[in-house]
């Protein structure tokens, strides 16, 4: 069901909100249970618009990108990570890097923090065990 949501929300986007493809789907398909999302009474129409909305953000973007818009927005990398495969990959090996190296932070600080709360106090020496010299241990 999740692929037929979004497949209609991109042809939506395509078309517009209030374009025909979404009412004529919608007339066409109303006993349909598949297709019942399309309604606003469903439970999943919530996705649906969200996913319709974040498809024509997408779509817009793209669009400015491609007749030369540009704009002094903090989402101007997106229309070029949108549109350069090389510059996405870059920016996607240097995310994963960079969490990586933080969950060996944080990791390495939770070692340190488990350690300090030993209260080293509490332990009591019960037996020593002496070993030879010429035994191999």
């Amino acid at each position: 069901q999740i692929e037929t949501i979004q497949l209609v929300a991109q042809m939506t986007a395509l078309d517009g909100k209030g374009g025909g493809f979404l009412q004529a789907l919608t007339i066409r398909e109303w006993n349909n249970p598949q297709f019942a999302f399309c309604q606003p009474r469903h439970g999943h129409f919530a996705y649906f618009s969200a996913l319709v909305d974040a498809y024509q953000r997408v779509l817009k973007l793209w669009a400015d990108n491609k007749s030369g818009l540009t704009s002094d927005n903090a989402d101007d990398l997106v229309p070029q990570l949108a549109n350069n495969v090389d510059t996405c990959l870059e920016v996607a090996a240097y995310r994963s890097e960079y969490e990586r190296d933080q969950a060996e932070h944080r990791a390495e600080n939770q070692g340190v923090a488990s350690a300090a709360q030993i209260d080293w106090q509490d332990f009591v020496v019960v037996e020593t065990i002496d070993f030879a010299v010429d035994e191999k241990v």
